[in-house]
């Protein structure tokens, strides 16, 4: 097991704004990022909205968490 994940390479450690957490072990976190733009060439700050696993529960609204590996988008309902 050891062999295969160094193999796999490294994760971007990203970090972020917790935004929600209302959801069990589950957290919504704001991620920055900032990037020149390619025809302007004027700084540019975009924001992107992950999930995270937060096993210990302990997240609150406002703290900076970091992870490696965002969770998928949750469950959706078959009828909706």
């Amino acid at each position: 097991m050891a062999e295969i994940s160094e193999v796999r390479g490294h994760r971007k450690e990203r970090v972020g704004e917790v935004v929600s957490s209302k959801m069990q072990k589950t957290i919504v976190v704001r991620v920055e990022r900032r990037f020149r733009h390619t025809q302007f060439k004027k700084i540019v700050t975009s924001f992107q909205k992950l999930y995270a696993h937060d096993e210990t529960n302990q997240a609150k609204v406002g703290d900076l968490f970091g992870f490696k590996r965002p969770v998928r988008c949750p469950a959706r309902s078959a009828g909706g």
